[in-house]
């Protein structure tokens, strides 16, 4: 019998037949050996634009030759472009995504064009310098539209794809990436108001089951007329109480009244 860990590797190449927000086996994308799948970041496709939402935990390794634990933090990993028509979500190595994000909104105007792949691919893999690095792209220009970025094993393993619907990136053997991979086509053709819980109760439940490297919640929303821009404080708040409210809630749902036992 072929172990679950063969079956499964950590690591996504998502095509367009492929089921929404599950991870596909793919080799190439396997996490190395004391590679440890910090966050989740998640984007979803909209009728009316995009959301993009993720966790908000950073570990840091101390600098080569300083004897000091491991820092974490919380700290942004939605990169938006100056002008707010550009956001990037990243995921893997930290820096290597804010420095594929700038390259990226220095170099790129709009998406929904034949070589958009192509062009992100090529200046993703030259601002990557060979270090891990995923990231979801969601242009607000011509139209709201998503793609994901994947550069791997020192390079040797880059892709580039568009998504009409739902992708996830990071810790994609997460069991959180359920919600998505449930619920998404269920509740076909929504606006990014009502997928934005969808979006939150994956990621707050990955931070339930990974607490150690996954925490905290951000979320932004991109369309054409306002672009792209965060939700306040106030508002991620409320809708993480919100997520675990409702994950609460499916669990008292599955298994009835307990009262009584």
């Amino acid at each position: 019998m072929v172990p679950l860990d063969e079956l499964v590797p950590r690591g996504i190449s998502i095509h367009k037949s492929t089921p929404v927000c599950s991870p596909i086996v793919d080799r190439r994308f396997v996490y190395r050996v004391g590679e440890v799948p910090m966050t989740l970041q998640v984007g979803m496709l909209g009728t009316n634009g995009v959301v993009l939402a993720g966790d908000m935990r950073v570990s840091r390794n101390p600098l080569a030759g300083v004897h000091a634990p491991r820092q974490t933090y919380q700290g942004p990993k939605i990169q938006i472009s100056d002008n707010g028509r550009i956001a990037v979500s990243c995921a893997r190595d930290m820096q290597a995504g804010k420095d594929v994000a700038r390259a990226i909104f220095d170099n790129m105007t709009h998406g929904d064009h034949p070589s958009c792949e192509r062009e992100i691919k090529d200046i993703g893999s030259a601002a990557a310098q060979g270090r891990n690095v995923e990231c979801i792209v969601t242009f607000a220009d011509p139209l709201p539209c998503l793609y994901i970025f994947q550069y791997i094993n020192d390079g040797n393993d880059v892709e580039c794809q568009r998504i009409i619907s739902c992708i996830s990136a990071g810790d994609t053997r997460n069991p959180a990436v359920f919600w998505g991979s449930k619920y998404y086509e269920m509740f076909d053709n929504l606006p990014i108001s009502q997928l934005k819980h969808l979006a939150a109760c994956m990621v707050v439940s990955a931070g339930d089951l990974n607490s150690a490297v996954i925490g905290g919640l951000d979320v932004v929303f991109c369309t054409t007329s306002e672009g792209c821009k965060p939700l306040s404080d106030d508002a991620v708040r409320e809708l993480e109480s919100s997520a675990r409210d409702k994950i609460r809630r499916m669990g008292e749902f599955i298994f009835g009244d307990t009262t009584a036992l």
